[in-house]
């Protein structure tokens, strides 16, 4: 019994620093994952140890696709982000803070599902507003899959971290914004 505690103690899990286990068979980061495939509605399709593999999969979409998308978004009226008018925004603002693309306009979305449990949107101003479908923002050359249909948003936002999961680089400067495919070199869009 000593023995097989000497060598559990040996391992020590950098997700919740306990010993006994290593990331991948962490209770806390496996409950932490499933409850965030819950609250979105998916299922995880890596297993555990794959999730924080340094490798991104490749797009499932065309990189000239992507690049109509991003040409969408960078077609910004310079004053539409200050507008108080209530209606439906045809712009589309890249945003950090938002973990999907999200729209108020569900003309603009596709194969849309009802949300079977409450997903809750929390605004900078403390301010809640409720997912109502999900589906996929399509234009005339793209279709982005889980894009949250949010009646009440004022703007169209580009998730930052969406385009991160496809495994693109997305650099803010000074200058703008920069979306990249690492494998290609190419830049997308600015």
């Amino acid at each position: 019994m000593a023995a097989s505690a000497s060598v559990n103690s040996d391992k020590t899990c950098r997700y919740c620093k306990s010993e006994g286990h290593f990331n991948s068979k962490c209770p806390k980061l496996r409950a932490k994952q499933n409850n965030r495939n819950k609250r979105y509605g998916q299922q995880s399709k890596l297993p555990l140890q794959s999730a924080a593999v340094t490798d991104a999969m490749p797009p499932s979409i065309s990189l000239s696709d992507l690049q109509a998308f991003i040409d969408q978004a960078n077609r910004v009226n310079s004053n539409s982000a200050l507008s108080t008018d209530s209606g439906t925004s045809t712009s589309w603002f890249f945003y950090s803070g938002c973990c999907n693309h999200m729209t108020s306009d569900s003309v603009c979305v596709i194969n849309k599902r009802i949300c079977d449990h409450n997903v809750i949107i929390h605004t900078a101003d403390n301010s809640s507003m409720l997912v109502t479908q999900t589906g996929s923002v399509s234009t005339m050359n793209l279709s982005v899959d889980d894009t949250f249909i949010v009646p009440k948003l004022a703007l169209n936002l580009i998730s930052v971290g969406q385009l991160c999961e496809l495994g693109l680089e997305v650099h803010f400067s000074s200058h703008g914004c920069h979306v990249k495919d690492p494998r290609s070199g190419k830049v997308l869009g600015t």
